[in-house]
């Protein structure tokens, strides 16, 4: 079984929208059961879109509260990197993630973050 978990900007934006939190964390524990990547899990791969290259990151996609949860996979220690939550805008999205990116690097897919 998977763990997740949250960089700092992700848990500031469950903190900040109650109202979504319960829905988005049910949506992160049925990932949890197989988070890997289409077609075999229930992941959504991102890729390169603009500047931003996304390739290793997935994602989930609440439509109807307009939610993006941009994950990558730590394999050797079962954990999902919840790396940003936020608005389901591919701008906003590449610039935040390439913000985490550029502090973290390749870390992102070695390590977990901190409980």
């Amino acid at each position: 079984m998977w763990e997740a978990r949250y960089s700092a900007s992700a848990f500031d934006y469950l903190k900040k929208h109650p109202d979504q939190a319960p829905r988005i964390l049910k949506g992160i524990r049925k990932v949890l059961q197989n988070p890997e990547p289409r077609p075999l899990g229930l992941g959504e791969p991102l890729g390169s879109r603009g500047s931003g290259n996304l390739s290793g990151f997935l994602k989930i996609k609440f439509s109807s509260i307009g939610v993006r949860v941009v994950y990558c996979l730590v394999r050797k220690h079962g954990v999902l990197n919840v790396v940003v939550i936020g608005i389901r805008d591919d701008a906003t999205c590449y610039r935040d993630d390439a913000k985490l990116v550029a502090e973290f690097g390749d870390r992102l897919f070695d390590e977990p973050f901190c409980k």
